[in-house]
């Protein structure tokens, strides 16, 4: 869990790291597409998700 520091608010981070390249990419994107579709009451729900750059260079880390 991480706070939001300005309001308080609790929210959930799932972090995906990817090594294999565009297509593990490709992968962890269509599973944040598949997030961003859930509606739900008994899920939480996506608010946003980036793609950065490892430190190493050799991967990615997509956050949800």
């Amino acid at each position: 869990m991480i706070r939001d520091t300005s309001s308080g608010r609790l929210f959930a981070l799932k972090k995906i790291l990817v090594t294999t390249g565009q297509d593990g990419v490709q992968n962890a994107m269509r599973e944040v597409e598949a997030y961003r579709r859930f509606r739900h009451p008994n899920l939480i729900k996506l608010l946003d998700s980036a793609v950065v750059q490892d430190d190493s260079g050799d991967g990615k880390i997509i956050y949800l």
